[in-house]
C-alpha cells in the first residue's frame, strides 16, 4: 500500500512538473500541496526530486518546509540539497539559519562544510550585508 502511494506520489509530481515547465505562475494550491507532500516523503528519492523542483523553479512558498528538512534532516545529503534549494530561491530570511547551520559543530562535517561554502557564495553574490560575516 504504501508503495503505491509513493509510486501514485511520483507519478503526480512528474505530471506536475511539466505543468510548472509551462505556466510557473499558475500553479496551483494543489500542485503545490503535493510538491510539499513530496519534499516531506520518507521516500528519499521523492523528497530529493521534490526538493530539486522547489529550488529549480524558485517556488517561495516551500521555504519554510525546505528550512525545516535543511536544519532537521537525518541525511547530510537532503540538509544540502535543500540549502541549495533554499539559495536558488533567493530567500535572505535564511541566510542567518544557513550561517548557524555553518557554525554548528554537533552537526555533520560535509553539511557544515557545503553550508559554508553556500553561506559565502551567497553573502558576496548578493553583496548582503551582515555582522556575523
Amino acid at each position: 500500500m504504501k508503495r503505491t502511494l509513493t509510486l501514485i506520489a511520483l507519478v503526480v509530481l512528474l505530471v506536475a512538473s511539466n505543468n510548472f515547465a509551462q505556466a510557473k505562475e499558475k500553479l496551483t494550491d494543489n500542485q503545490l500541496q503535493t510538491l510539499i507532500t513530496g519534499i516531506k516523503s520518507d521516500n528519499p528519492g521523492l523528497k530529493r526530486s521534490s526538493i530539486f523542483f522547489a529550488g529549480y523553479y524558485k517556488l517561495t512558498e516551500t521555504v519554510d518546509v525546505l528550512k525545516d528538512e535543511m536544519l532537521n534532516a537525518e541525511n547530510p545529503d537532503i540538509q544540502i540539497l535543500a540549502a541549495l534549494a533554499l539559495y536558488e530561491i533567493g530567500d535572505d530570511n535564511v541566510i542567518t539559519d544557513l550561517n548557524m547551520l555553518a557554525k554548528n559543530k554537533d552537526e555533520d562535517y560535509k553539511v557544515r562544510r557545503m553550508a559554508q561554502a553556500i553561506y559565502e557564495h551567497w553573502v558576496n553574490d548578493k553583496n548582503f550585508v551582515s555582522a556575523a560575516y
